[in-house]
């Protein structure tokens, strides 16, 4: 009975320890005024609160949207419609850099329009451990930073 009680115990912790399994869903939509430009978005699935909080960030700063929010499309506020003829974005597309149990990164592919049009492409990285973006400052330290500059100071009076 002592044996049984330790292996559902140990079986227990196990399944509680699983690790978070990502996967990115395609969202693929033409524009309606203009059905040849054609938006992707890659929604993350996974441990729902972590996977909320990057695809909601991403939205709102990519797309402008509100994930929490009623929409027609997740593109609606970035393409061109009868009462908006000048789209934000030409075209949006994506590249999935890396994904798995840590680490998500995808860099995005699109046009901006305003005086002129200039394609662009944008880089998102995130921990998946905790939802938090990745940027120098997370990465580096303040020390780490400091030696960085001077490398790269370095490297820049030699060439």
């Amino acid at each position: 009975m002592q044996k049984f009680l330790l292996l559902f115990i140990i079986a227990l912790f196990f399944t509680n320890c699983k690790k978070n399994e990502f996967s990115i869903t395609n969202i693929k939509e033409s524009s309606p005024k203009y059905p040849t430009l054609i938006y992707e978005f890659p929604l993350l699935n996974g441990s729902e609160e972590i996977a909320n909080k990057i695809n909601r960030e991403i939205a709102n700063e990519l797309l402008d949207i509100n994930l929490n929010d009623k929409y027609k499309s997740i593109f609606e506020n970035i393409w061109a419609t009868e009462n908006k003829p000048m789209s934000r974005l030409s075209f949006l597309n994506y590249k999935i850099n890396t994904l798995n149990q840590n680490l998500y990164s995808v860099t995005f592919y699109s046009e901006g329009c305003g005086a002129y049009c200039e394609e662009f492409n944008i880089s998102y990285n995130y921990n998946l451990q905790n939802g938090n973006e990745l940027t120098l400052d997370t990465i580096l330290t303040s020390k780490g930073k400091d030696d960085l500059i001077k490398i790269l100071s370095v490297k820049k009076e030699r060439k």
